[in-house]
């Protein structure tokens, strides 16, 4: 296995070598130099930058990484699992089934479908408008989460 060893002179990195580790190192300050962030969730977060740090007794080269923005496809998925668990929440096996209801001839299901598809359209209008806002730059890209809680809620019939 290979090891990197950085050569350092007045606190500053001079020179870097790859040796094995039955090598000797030249003359001078020599550290061994880490690597850390190499493993992250690429799917939640992003290489932003490197830095190198040099310490005492090694030279740690660092991957920095910043949240990444949720795309589209992320807030489509949320917004729709959030309308398929307030369907669920009213023992409803989906979102379409409750709004199948929308014609019935009980009226109580009837209304509770009525309801419902008027809040779906404007769950789905305000994430429009807000996503819309954050495409032209007007606004910063919510979390999810935080999309979410800015969502209408259901106003559902009386029982």
């Amino acid at each position: 296995m290979l090891s990197t060893y950085a050569r350092i002179e007045n606190g500053v990195e001079v020179e870097q070598v790859v040796l094995r580790p039955d090598t000797g190192l030249p003359e001078g300050d020599w550290r061994p130099v880490v690597v850390e962030g190499l493993n992250f969730d690429r799917s939640s977060y992003r290489e932003s930058g490197r830095e190198t740090v040099i310490e005492p007794t090694r030279v740690v080269r660092r991957i920095v990484v910043e949240h990444a923005p949720p795309t589209q496809e992320d807030y489509s998925a949320a917004i729709q699992a959030h309308i398929e668990a307030t369907a669920q929440s009213r023992s409803y096996g989906s979102s379409a089934l409750l709004a199948s209801y929308v014609t019935s001839t009980v009226p109580s299901w009837a209304a509770e479908a009525q309801a419902f598809v008027a809040w779906r359209d404007a769950v789905w209008l305000a994430a429009y408008g807000l996503l819309g806002a954050v495409n032209a730059g007007e606004t910063v890209a919510p979390p999810v989460t935080g999309l979410i809680e800015v969502l209408p809620v259901v106003n559902w019939p009386p029982s």
